[in-house]
């Protein structure tokens, strides 16, 4: 989305197309630096991972998910503009640019905050990006979000059925719901919990490597208990215990989902 916005910027955003070159400038120092400066980017690469998250401020407050989707063509009816709706909100929630920020492998008592970061403030431009007629302009659109919107509660909990007069949420705000649920869930939690299991992982055999090879074992107030905590969390999981463990996980995420979304309704 960043590159097909940065090409095709109307003139009244010119300022979206700053904050893109700066995020791409910060792109391409960060690869010089790596191609020249190997040593000392291993070392301190994480000031670039760090430069990505500030950079994300001026690129949601310019409004480049609003711009972006406003070049998105409108839901197509029937069941292949359902998938090309779920398409459009994967692009919307910034989903993409999160998950690439996990794959550049940090640690994760760096790449947590950030990406935490960055997730929380994408959340503030939910209301705006809302607006985009390709989410919520035509009968076709809102038939698809209140199908998303639909499908993500049957995750939460079974609870008292609402009465049967009572009004149904608007679109914006089960639009609203979706790209929370999707930011917060697919874009914070799921990633966090995948790289968690890898680096206990990784440094349960670095710490075997030690034992074997005679040496000590790490030493350090945060990393290893941070470690051990994790590793000692997962024990505990088996077939029937995780699969409950990330329904329930999936809707609290979903309820947190829901009050971010009325609660910018009600602003």
């Amino acid at each position: 989305m960043c590159l097909a916005t940065l090409l095709r910027i109307p003139r009244q955003h010119r300022d979206l197309s700053y904050a893109l070159l700066m995020y791409a400038a910060v792109a391409a120092a960060d690869l010089v630096w790596c191609r020249l400066h190997k040593g000392s980017w291993c070392r301190w690469r994480v000031v670039t991972l760090l430069a990505f998250a500030v950079c994300d401020i001026p690129m949601t407050r310019c409004g480049l998910v609003p711009v972006g989707m406003s070049q998105v063509t409108a839901t197509p009816p029937g069941a292949w503009g359902t998938l090309y709706h779920i398409a459009a909100f994967v692009l919307a929630s910034r989903l993409l640019a999160n998950l690439v920020l996990w794959c550049q492998l940090h640690r994760i008592s760096w790449v947590l905050p950030a990406n935490t970061f960055m997730v929380l403030h994408n959340l503030s431009g939910n209301g705006d990006t809302c607006n985009a007629a390709v989410l919520t302009g035509s009968a076709a659109a809102q038939r698809a979000t209140r199908l998303l919107a639909g499908a993500l509660r049957l995750l939460s909990f079974p609870g008292p059925p609402p009465p049967r007069d009572a009004p149904l949420p608007s679109v914006a705000e089960e639009c609203r719901t979706v790209l929370a649920y999707l930011q917060l869930c697919l874009g914070l939690v799921a990633p966090a919990v995948a790289v968690a299991c890898l680096e206990t992982r990784l440094y349960a055999q670095h710490a075997a490597q030690r034992r074997r090879a005679g040496l000590p074992p790490e030493r350090g107030w945060w990393h290893p208990r941070l470690y051990a905590a994790l590793a000692d969390a997962g024990q505990g999981l088996d077939r029937f215990t995780g699969p409950v463990l990330a329904w329930t996980a999936s809707a609290v995420l979903h309820a947190v989902a829901v009050a971010v979304s009325r609660a910018q309704g009600d602003a």
